[in-house]
Formats: C-alpha cells, sequence, structure tokens
C-alpha cells in the first residue's frame, strides 16, 4: 500500500480538481479551454520528455497534477475578474499560457525532487496577486501545501508539539467562526500561512531565494495587465486621488507595492547575476510607480523610511553604489511625482476619523465581548452592539464613515483588529506566547538580526505601517511576509520537527490535515456551485449581503434551502443568499426561522422580513412596528434609513 501512496494521492487530488472544475460556472467555455491547455502542454512536455517515462512516471504524475492545478486556479481567477483588461478575458488567457511556460520550464530546470516540492506553491502562486478576486482561494492554496508537505521529507519528521499545539488553537478558532464565512477564509490563511512557513523553514535559502523571485515574477505579470488598463483608460488620471484602482482598493495595491519594493531591494545587496539585477530594477520600478499613483501616505512613507535606515545600515566597505543610486534616483523621481498630486502627504484629515474607529473597536469589544472577542471578521458585528459609550462626535465620525463608504467600519489598525477579534484572554495567550519564544529562543534571535539586519528592518518598518492600516491578512501580502519571515531561520529550525520516534502523533496530524484539506475542498466546492448558480438573480451589498434581482425572474426554478449534511458545511451567506431569492412560503419561513434563531446580526433578520412584507399584502401592517424592533439593533442606521 506504501508503495503506490504517493500515486494514490496524485490521483485523489486529480479527482478532487475534477469535481471543482464542473460546478456551476459562468465561464464554461474558459473552463474547457483551461482544462485543455494543461494537458496539451502536458503532452509536449511528455513528447520531449519520453526517454525518462520509465523510472520519472512518479515525477510525471506529480508535474500533471501541478498543471491541472495552475490551470484551475486561471479558471477561478476568470470567474471573478471584474476589471476586463482586454475583451473575452484575454489577458487572463495570456497569462495562464505564459504560467504553464513558466512551470514547464521549471520541471525541465529544477531537479525532479526539487520540483516535486516546489511546483505545486509555484502553481498557486498567481493566486498572490493584487488582482486575485477568488472568493475562495484557500482550497488551491491548502491543496498546493498538502502535495509540497508529502513530496517533501517532512512528511517523516513533520510538525513538533508547538506548532501542533498552535493549528490546534487555529482550528478552535475555526469551529467557532465556522458559519462566518469571512472569518473562515481568514482563518484557514492563518493555518496555511502556518504550514507555509514550516514547509519553506526547511528549504534551503537559495529554494527561498527562488521562489521570493517567483512571487515577484507573478507581481509583474499581474502590474503589466494593470498598465495596460491604465493607458487604454482615458479618464484615468495619475496624479488625481483614488479611493481604488480599477476596483483594486488603493491601501491593498500600495501595501503589496511596498513590501515588493522593499523584498527587491533586499535582494539587490547580495545580487552579483546581471540578469537577476535588472529583473530586479524592472520590480523596484514598477512598484515605486504603483506606490506613486495610490498616493497612499501610509505605505510611500514606509517605504522612505525602509530606504533611509537601509543606507544607514550599509557597511560602506560592501556598499553597492550602483544597486543604490539606481533605488535612490527612483526614489527621487517617485518625490517629484508625489509633488504634483492633488492629494498632499501631510494631509491628516482622517487620522480622527481612525482614531475615533480605533476607540470604537476597543471599547465595544470590551462592554459586549471582553473574553473572547467578536471572532475574525469583527467588523460585520460590532456596528450591531450598543454603542451609548461612544461620545455624540466620534459616534457622528463613524455615522459619516458608513454612509460614505457603504461598508463596515474598518479598523485600519492590526492590533485593534486583533484585539477585537479574539478579545483580552486571546490577546494574553498571544503576548504570552510571543513573550516565551523571545525569552527561550533569545540567543537565536540575537544572531538572526545581526545576519538579517535588513529583514529586522522591513518587518519592524511593517509593523509600524500595520499600527494605520490593516494588509497583513490580505493574500498577495499575508505569503510574502511569511516568505521572508523564514530567512531569519537559517540553521535552527529543527525545533520546528518532531524526532522520528513519535510516529503516532506525526500520523495524527498528517490525517487531520488531510481531512482538513477534504473539508475545505467540499465546502469550496459547494459555495461556488451555490455561488454561481444564483449570481445573476441577486446583487452584492455589503450591508445585506444580497439584494434580489427583480429584473430577472426564477422562473420554474425553484430555489431549497441547504438541509442536513449540506446546512452543515455551509456559511450563513449562502444561507442569507438563498432565503433572499426564495419564493416559496414553505422555504421563507425556513429561511426566517434560521434568521432569528442562528444569524448573529438580527438587524439584517429584521430588515429582510420587512422587504418581504412590503412585497405582500398580507404582513404588510407589520412594517410599522417591525421597523420599531429594528432600530433596537440597529444603533448606527444601518438598515433602518433603508426601511424609513
Amino acid at each position: 500500500m506504501n508503495r503506490f501512496l504517493p500515486e494514490i494521492i496524485h490521483c485523489f487530488v486529480l479527482f478532487g480538481l475534477g469535481i471543482q472544475f464542473f460546478v456551476h460556472s459562468n465561464q464554461k467555455n474558459f473552463r474547457t479551454d483551461s482544462f485543455g491547455l494543461g494537458i496539451f502542454t502536458f503532452i509536449i512536455v511528455l513528447f520531449f520528455k519520453r526517454h525518462e517515462i520509465r523510472g520519472n512516471y512518479r515525477y510525471l504524475l506529480n508535474f500533471f497534477v501541478t498543471l491541472i492545478l495552475a490551470c484551475f486556479v486561471f479558471f477561478k481567477l476568470v470567474e471573478y475578474d471584474p476589471i476586463q483588461i482586454l475583451p473575452q478575458k484575454m489577458a487572463i488567457k495570456i497569462a495562464a499560457l505564459f504560467w504553464v511556460i513558466v512551470l514547464a520550464l521549471a520541471y525541465h530546470k529544477l531537479s525532479k525532487e526539487t520540483y516535486s516540492i516546489l511546483g505545486p506553491i509555484l502553481a498557486v502562486l498567481p493566486v498572490f496577486s493584487f488582482t486575485d478576486f477568488m472568493a475562495y482561494p484557500i482550497f488551491p492554496i491548502s491543496i498546493a501545501l498538502a502535495l509540497s508537505f508529502f513530496n517533501s521529507k517532512l512528511f517523516e519528521p513533520f510538525l513538533s508539539k508547538k506548532i501542533v499545539l498552535v493549528l490546534l488553537a487555529l482550528l478552535t478558532l475555526l469551529v467557532r467562526d465556522w458559519s462566518d464565512d469571512h472569518a473562515f477564509v481568514r482563518i484557514v490563511i492563518l493555518i496555511d500561512g502556518l504550514l507555509f512557513f514550516v514547509l519553506l523553514v526547511s528549504w534551503q535559502k537559495s529554494l527561498r531565494v527562488l521562489l521570493l523571485k517567483y512571487h515577484m515574477l507573478v507581481f509583474l505579470v499581474g502590474a503589466i495587465g494593470l498598465v495596460i488598463k491604465l493607458l487604454t483608460d482615458t479618464g484615468f488620471k495619475w496624479n488625481a486621488y483614488h479611493e481604488e484602482v480599477f476596483l483594486i482598493p488603493v491601501s491593498l495595491l500600495a501595501s503589496h507595492s511596498f513590501l515588493i519594493a522593499s523584498s527587491s531591494v533586499i535582494l539587490l545587496i547580495d545580487s552579483r547575476n546581471w540578469k537577476d539585477k535588472i529583473f530586479l530594477y524592472i520590480v523596484v520600478s514598477i512598484s515605486v510607480f504603483f506606490l506613486v499613483i495610490t498616493v497612499s501616505r501610509n505605505s510611500i512613507v514606509s517605504f522612505f523610511a525602509f530606504i533611509i535606515i537601509y543606507l544607514l545600515l550599509s557597511n560602506i566597505k560592501k556598499f553597492n553604489f550602483k544597486s543604490s543610486f539606481f533605488i535612490l534616483s527612483t526614489v527621487a523621481v517617485a518625490l517629484l511625482f508625489l509633488l504634483q498630486s492633488e492629494k498632499s502627504l501631510s494631509d491628516l484629515s482622517t487620522s480622527s476619523v481612525r482614531m475615533s474607529i480605533w476607540s470604537f473597536y476597543f471599547f465595544s469589544t470590551i462592554i459586549n465581548k471582553p473574553l473572547f472577542g467578536y471572532g475574525f471578521y469583527p467588523e460585520n458585528k460590532i456596528p450591531f452592539f450598543s454603542a451609548d459609550f461612544l461620545p455624540e462626535s466620534n459616534f457622528a465620525m463613524i455615522h459619516g464613515y458608513l454612509d460614505t463608504f457603504q461598508g463596515y467600519p474598518l479598523a485600519h489598525n492590526l492590533y485593534f483588529q486583533l484585539f477585537s477579534s479574539i478579545g483580552i484572554l486571546g490577546s494574553f495567550l498571544f503576548l504570552f506566547s510571543v513573550v516565551f519564544i523571545i525569552i527561550k529562543y533569545k540567543n537565536v534571535i540575537i544572531d538572526t538580526t545581526k545576519e538579517n539586519k535588513y529583514i529586522i528592518v522591513l518587518f519592524s518598518v511593517w509593523l509600524f505601517h500595520e499600527f494605520f492600516d490593516f494588509n497583513t491578512l490580505e493574500l498577495c501580502n499575508f505569503f510574502l511576509l511569511v516568505s521572508l519571515f523564514t530567512f531569519l531561520f537559517p540553521s535552527s529550525y529543527r525545533f520546528l520537527f518532531l524526532p522520528n520516534r513519535n510516529l503516532v502523533l506525526k500520523k495524527l496530524v498528517f490525517f487531520v490535515f488531510a481531512l482538513f484539506v477534504v473539508i475545505i475542498g467540499i465546502r469550496s466546492s459547494l459555495h461556488e456551485h451555490v455561488f454561481m448558480k444564483y449570481a445573476k438573480y441577486v446583487t452584492p451589498d455589503n450591508f445585506s449581503e444580497y439584494h434580489r434581482n427583480k429584473n430577472i425572474e426564477l422562473g420554474n426554478h425553484q430555489v431549497v434551502l441547504p438541509s442536513g449534511f449540506q446546512n452543515f458545511l455551509v456559511s450563513n451567506r449562502v444561507r442569507v443568499l438563498t432565503g433572499t431569492i426564495a419564493t416559496s412560503d414553505v422555504e421563507k419561513q425556513k429561511f426566517f426561522a434560521f434568521c432569528f434563531n442562528e444569524y448573529p446580526n438580527l438587524a439584517l433578520c429584521y430588515s429582510k422580513l420587512i422587504d418581504h412584507c412590503n412585497e405582500n399584502q398580507e404582513c404588510s401592517e407589520f412594517v410599522i412596528p417591525l421597523s420599531y424592533f429594528l432600530r433596537l439593533y440597529d444603533p448606527f442606521s444601518i438598515y433602518y434609513r433603508e426601511n424609513l
């Protein structure tokens, strides 16, 4: 059985991806094209590698799975692509073709053992782009991690008890936030990030550097597409004030550009190959360009601070004058362009609003959810608890924020966000764990700090950056940060793994990991199926999740709410979606029973019930009393204004 285990695992993954490919989709033609692209590329590679088939069929099977996984990623990117850079999704088709060629070249150049570990990660790297709009990218990431773990030596030593405890804590949080779709995704990202860290920290430094360069290549691919969009849009002004750049929030675009630019500078320090230098020069130029057009003060100041500290710490004897001259020239040109922007870098008018939101998060958590917090997506719960403790001026600022942005009040601060997510007890345990690790491994930390001072500087600046924003858990930033963090573990990573004798715990952990990936896959498939099936009948809304699209009739299509095992798997968003468009009285009754008994936001339930009564004469007389009850659970009048 163990002899054929790799083949069984790879076939099981192919079967799971096949199911994911053939759920409801708004891009049925591209689904066929992407699947065919993967098979065609594999046939071409197989033709050129035909003399290596004997004895290497296992590696070829791994390569085939990697190609199909990459094609699945691009298939999902197409489904959630609102930018439309070129007609007929041509930009993503070109990117998909380019990336499978990259995977084929990597398979040709790297050793078979190295590719079996690195390949699955490369397949999902396009997910880590700021142009990513996948609703559930956590599934392909989990698949890639599972394959990399299985193909590496980590399948033997696996995780230490400390890492297992952290995983169990995160799984506990996952169970708590199971029904909250947004919180669920964030916790899975944390779990995947922890496993990604353990995987990378066992690699040689050269392989980690290679992965970092591939990450920058993904950034360039996405950046080229976005630049094409900018050049073809005659109405776009680079020096204008932007809240978002073609549906990409400027804070996300700027923060990722800051991290990419700083990482490129760090690699330039030790780079000796002229090809690498040209590549890194291009990456720095493009990332600084995006910093300029976003005019995100937080990210721009953070990048300038990193460059200044980098120059101060540079050893004059080992100083790379050519690279430093290029970096300083780029920064100088960027500064000149920023001076022409209509948005002033010294404008601090939004500071009072952010401070009001910080105090709101802090005191609301202490008063309403002190011990364990609101869960990992607190922003959709905090506005519906009592806000009587807020001064009138702060209340008005938050009220204005909700009106202006028509979205929940984001903390714009990593630390207040985390505090509201896990509460006082969770924060204490987290800080205790950090202090314990620092004390126990202080000698390792001191040695690491000396060897990796620029990475330490980057993380220090990032921690300051996140005091004014919350971009850490964005996919493109999070996995880049994890990749950089692994450079701080050059030779002391063995404490992360179990000794070989602890076979029972190793097998148990791997079984839990495999089960976790399967559950993520089933849940992801079910969610994608429901969302794509009913997408045209609803209009997304930040507060109400979905509004019924009255211009499109369901016809004879009967909407049935999830029940049984499906009811256990799906999130509240799926239940709200199906309940919003349900037409039969039985399904409507089931939805409102769920909403008032299980859904955490009663304000939304009353709002949906009022909408239902406005459309049905038999209960229209209850609209006024229902509006009164709505007011009790809606202190900021988010839904109340809509139902006046």
